[in-house]
């Protein structure tokens, strides 16, 4: 359902009971295949991240080793590949971003603690080596890299790094200024965040837990609230920026899991549709244009269309304007065939495919509602 707050810049969205037998078709059409090219220097395995920029595809491998770019053909371009000990160099990239103002990406390796920045190119600019684990990092804007970290801060010395979820790092490395306010439990709940750019270059962010999603003006370094998520159903728990506050920091995730707690995965601005995925399965997806939302559980056993295409919509990596993007391998979606009950033409343009050929992303339009 659709609610205006007093203010015209603040959204409320309400988060539906799910609802069962959702098919694939009801929500996303125009479903294509991009064959990624197959060569030795752009073969990989699985996934870790995927982004778009200017036409161009960035993928980050499921082991952190290497960045790849193809272009909006499939067609590979370039290759970022330097583990070792070196100044340039990395142990195992977590995250990778690709900021559409800056026209950047950039990439963080927590281990060895590092933040790289690359042309759309993937020609290097910047590494900057940072005293803390750099995890997610959104944005690079006038020589300033912006990051936020959800784990327990307690730890920290550096007041901003301790007491906020928003930090801006400056190319020596240096934390000079924090944004929301937050505590968070103690174990688990790094990958539980998320954010999304908008058409402006304003980032939404949503924090761990919370019942506020926060639009970042980047370029004036403020913080407001773009939407207030409330729900009815006794299945979704959520917690205003005063209860996060006191939440208990050595509590861990399953203590939260049970209480039924809303946990934020990915926010992506689709558009004119916003797409949140709460947990694994959890999808819930709201039209800016008419109001309605939907909540439904991806998995194949809880959809009730197409099973190919339910299967192929339901893995969402990425988004650009009103499209979404999957990575796929055709070998594995073979063999799932049996099991699943694929059919039909997207289970014929699969079985088509080379069992030995590189991933394909499958790209589908969400529909209006």
């Amino acid at each position: 359902m659709y609610r205006r707050a007093s203010s015209d810049s603040l959204t409320r969205l309400w988060i539906e009971p799910k609802k069962d037998g959702v098919s694939g078709a009801e929500l996303f059409d125009s479903l294509r295949f991009v064959q990624l090219e197959t060569t030795p220097e752009s073969m990989f395995d699985y996934v870790r991240c995927l982004k778009l920029l200017n036409g161009k595809f960035y993928l980050l491998d499921r082991m952190g080793t290497k960045l790849l770019c193809f272009d909006r053909d499939g067609k590979f371009l370039k290759k970022f590949e330097a583990r070792g000990n070196g100044p340039d160099e990395y142990f195992m990239l977590c995250f990778l971003a690709a900021d559409p103002v800056s026209k950047k990406i950039l990439v963080a390796d927590d281990v060895v603690r590092k933040i790289f920045i690359f042309d759309e190119l993937l020609n290097l600019e910047h590494v900057v080596k940072v005293d803390f684990a750099p995890k997610q990092v959104i944005a690079f804007r006038d020589d300033m890299i912006l990051r936020y970290e959800n784990d327990n801060k307690e730890q920290y010395q550096d007041s901003l790094l301790r007491d906020y979820d928003l930090h801006w790092i400056d190319l020596k490395g240096d934390v000079v200024q924090g944004m929301i306010r937050n505590r968070t439990p103690k174990y688990g709940l790094s990958f539980l965040s998320a954010s999304g750019y908008l058409d402006n270059g304003d980032i939404l962010y949503y924090p761990t837990l919370g019942d506020t999603v926060y639009r970042v003006a980047v370029s004036e370094r403020t913080v407001s609230p773009a939407y207030i998520i409330e729900s009815g159903d006794e299945d979704v728990k959520l917690l205003n920026d005063e209860q996060r506050r006191e939440m208990d920091p050595n509590a861990e995730l399953p203590e939260y899991e049970k209480r039924n707690y809303f946990f934020p995965v990915e926010f992506f601005n689709v558009g004119s549709h916003i797409l949140l995925r709460s947990g694994m399965d959890d999808m819930y997806l709201y039209s800016k244009n008419s109001g309605n939302a939907i909540r439904y559980d991806k998995t194949l056993e809880n959809m009730s269309g197409d099973r190919t295409f339910d299967y192929l919509t339901s893995i969402i990596y990425a988004c650009d304007g009103d499209w979404c993007y999957g990575p796929h391998h055709a070998i594995t979606l073979q063999y799932m065939a049996k099991d699943y009950g694929f059919s039909g033409k997207y289970k014929a343009m699969i079985d088509s495919m080379e069992t030995d050929a590189n991933l394909f992303l499958a790209c589908f339009k969400v529909k209006d509602f």
